[in-house]
């Protein structure tokens, strides 16, 4: 099973995606598969030994949220002490 998403990148930042990938080696493979000025397109592409496809995906994209809650907090932390959050 192959999944398709759109994602914005002010969310995912790419370098998010590229670590969480190398994560899940051999329970799926991520390709970037479009790119546009907010955004990118990948597919996913569970391993044959997986059953479930879906619990993977979203398993994938949570920790992929993780990753990226955990960078744009860092540099919040690491910000001009405003409110606001910088984007990739």
């Amino acid at each position: 099973m192959n999944t398709r998403l759109t994602l914005s990148s002010a969310i995912y930042p790419v370098e998010c995606l590229r670590e969480a990938a190398v994560a899940y080696q051999g329970l799926c493979s991520v390709e970037i598969i479009g790119e546009s000025s907010t955004g990118y397109s990948i597919e996913i592409r569970r391993a044959v030994n997986i059953a479930d496809g879906t619990q993977l995906v979203n398993e994938f994209l949570n920790y992929l949220l993780d990753l990226s809650l955990e960078k744009h907090l860092s540099a919040f932390q690491e910000g001009d002490g405003t409110d606001r959050v910088q984007t990739a």
